[in-house]
């Protein structure tokens, strides 16, 4: 199917022998058949070549398909990234199994905007099935294919996101209870705390009042772009990674413990925050969140990474953007049965 120029079932059909458009389309569009067990037939056949309970990690990142009509499930005015504009299309969020220089898509889950849920007619002529008229965020697609992942016993050792997953602590805290380990992207403006904030309920001393029952604190928060220039990023040492096409990878590297707190617990949670910057005339920074536990267990000491805790975020970043690569030469080949893959 991959060999031919476009695809779609005309195309599809003049490559696969012993075939014709109609009876592809009748495959795909009539024939009672399991998604889902197909995509975890894959997973399990990746999880052989590349599960590794210490050295391999689970990406998760989004893809966008655009779309002109209005019938394709899913399809709406949203962000899609590949375009890097608000458009008509689809959003799927994907999970792949990496480990080195390889990575396989091994989950995905089609985003169904509120638009969908709240229209029962079109999700009728859609198709869609009772129980997936259910709205999730993109954030609990990508814990359920984590947990999905677990349950089919795929072996990686952590989990890696973007940005698009690093706006606030409900991700990573997630994921921490979930007892993953993770290396998260972080937007610049995420707030931390560089000591504990003690979060604490105020004791009513109006007794005609309502007693307080939201927690508080008292600590002085920050920006994590204000921690990372705090510690000057710039000035700090520079560390060859490893080889690459272009060279040898080298940036600038900082890792300081914070606190995060999701302004509704009793309790903040101690991670790390890392940072790299790379070098030359635009140096590109990024910031990314971790639990990996700083005295027993740092980055640096994750199989497959170098030689620090910012080693590791930075091997992590571009094996998630070589597995993007191969997740948008996938999708460009099965946009014709997204609509059903939940």
């Amino acid at each position: 199917m991959q060999a031919g120029s476009r695809k779609n079932m005309e195309r599809m059909a003049e490559v696969v022998p012993d075939s014709d458009a109609r009876n592809l389309q009748q495959f795909l569009t009539h024939s009672k058949w399991s998604a889902r067990d197909v995509i975890d037939q894959v997973a399990s056949d990746a999880n052989e070549l590349l599960g590794d309970e210490q050295q391999a990690g689970f990406f998760i990142d989004e893809t966008s398909f655009a779309k002109q009509g209005p019938m394709s499930v899913g399809v709406a005015r949203q962000w899609l990234g590949r375009l890097g504009k608000v458009d008509n299309g689809q959003v799927a969020v994907f999970g792949v199994l990496g480990k080195d220089r390889f990575a396989v898509p091994v989950a995905f889950r089609l985003y169904l905007p509120k638009t969908w849920i709240e229209d029962p007619q079109r999700c009728d002529q859609a198709g869609i099935p009772e129980s997936h008229r259910i709205f999730r965020t993109k954030d609990e697609l990508a814990l359920e294919m984590v947990r999905h992942a677990r349950t089919k016993g795929l072996g990686f050792g952590w989990v890696g996101a973007d940005g698009g997953y690093g706006k606030g602590p409900g991700f990573c805290m997630a994921l921490d209870q979930m007892g993953e380990r993770f290396v998260v992207d972080l937007h610049s403006d995420f707030t931390v705390y560089l000591d504990d904030p003690a979060p604490y309920i105020p004791e009513n001393t109006n007794k005609q009042g309502r007693p307080f029952t939201r927690y508080r604190t008292d600590a002085e928060s920050y920006e994590a772009k204000e921690i990372v220039a705090h510690f000057q990023l710039s000035n700090q040492p520079v560390l060859k990674l490893r080889k690459t096409s272009r060279g040898p990878l080298k940036v600038r590297v900082l890792d300081v413990p914070v606190y995060v707190w999701n302004g509704e617990s009793a309790e903040a949670k101690r991670y790390i925050l890392v940072a790299t910057q790379t070098l030359g005339k635009n140096p590109e920074t990024k910031i990314s969140l971790s639990n990996a536990a700083e005295a027993t267990e740092p980055l640096s000491s994750w199989p497959g990474c170098n030689t620090s805790a910012i080693g590791s975020s930075a091997r992590l970043r571009t094996e998630k953007a070589s597995a993007v690569w191969r997740i948008t030469r996938c999708a460009n080949g099965m946009h014709g049965i997204t609509t059903w893959l939940w």
